[in-house]
């Protein structure tokens, strides 16, 4: 009975968080994409469609929302892995991040990523690092915040062509009852400002995203996201994207996603899939995210859990 009527609440949660969307038409800001370009993750949150703003449980430092760690307990472990291009894409992506247990000012983590592209003989070269930490509190949920630095760089051929750096804040809130969770994440509340070496400046204006987690079974989740909300102007509709993983066996769990880049203006964008294999605290990952018919980005990874 507890459970069907979590479920429930779920479900209506879900279609207020919808019909949300729906009436603020949802804009998103992709400049961001200086610091960091959607759709890159660990092969877990890739395999979910990348929707990782209401998940908690084995956050990534890289990209969960803060707040996961306030409500992960007693939890180390070091994960490491690569994205390499599929059909039709020339990008690179690898990252290292390393989660620490709880301590009396909240669980947290530092990631060190990078993201490198090719076009013609231009080639641009970002590197992301992150720390993030979050508290629980009287058990209903959790407040984290994340600080990043990226330093990035464009060349042609061998030259210089550009670079710039700049630090960015989030902040980020999840509320859980029982086998639902509500996760709220505000990315560069503070205006991040991107720095030029030719002496310009870029500021990135907050971008919010909406995320809810549900887990009917043991070893099941499901997750939906809306990604990047924005009230500022010259914007394009937001993304959307939704999740499952589910364990057959207690070594294999599979995932699967899809991805609405332009929200509910357009329709899927992108399928993703992928496979855990679990062998006690070891786990390594597979993802596939499959666009127009054809594999467009693969990754790897492994975590070890200690």
């Amino acid at each position: 009975m507890r459970s069907t009527r979590c479920i429930v609440v779920a479900c209506i949660t879900t279609a207020v968080l919808i019909a949300a969307v729906a009436l603020l038409d949802a804009k998103a800001c992709h400049a961001e994409d200086f610091i960091e370009p959607f759709g890159y993750a660990d092969a877990r949150l890739l395999g979910m469609g990348y929707s990782y703003v209401g998940l908690w449980g084995d956050p990534n430092p890289l990209y969960s929302n803060p707040a996961s760690f306030g409500l992960t307990r007693g939890v180390l472990s070091l994960s490491f892995g690569t994205i390499f291009g599929g059909s039709g894409e020339d990008m690179g992506f690898r990252f290292v991040s390393l989660t620490d247990e709880e301590r009396d000012a909240g669980a947290g983590g530092f990631a060190w990523g990078q993201y490198k592209s090719c076009e013609d003989d231009n080639e641009t070269i970002s590197n992301v690092y992150n720390y993030m930490v979050g508290q629980g509190f009287k058990d209903l949920g959790s407040l984290g915040v994340g600080l990043r630095y990226v330093r990035g760089s464009e060349f042609s051929g061998s030259t210089l062509v550009s670079s710039w750096h700049g630090f960015a804040t989030d902040v980020g809130v999840m509320f859980r009852y029982k086998v639902v969770a509500l996760g709220i994440l505000a990315r560069d509340v503070a205006k991040t400002q991107l720095r030029f070496s030719d002496g310009t400046e870029q500021k990135i204006a907050p971008t919010y995203s909406l995320g809810l987690s549900l887990r009917p079974l043991k070893g099941a989740v499901i997750a939906l996201d809306v990604h990047e909300l924005s009230m500022g102007e010259s914007v394009s509709s937001g993304a959307i994207s939704g999740g499952f993983e589910g364990k057959i066996t207690p070594y294999i769990a599979l995932r699967g996603g899809m991805i609405l880049e332009d929200g509910f203006q357009g329709g899927i964008t992108a399928y993703t899939g992928g496979l855990g294999l679990l062998f006690g605290d070891f786990e390594l990952g597979y993802a596939c995210l499959v666009s127009d018919e054809q594999i467009k980005k693969q990754c790897i990874s492994v975590m070890r859990r200690f």
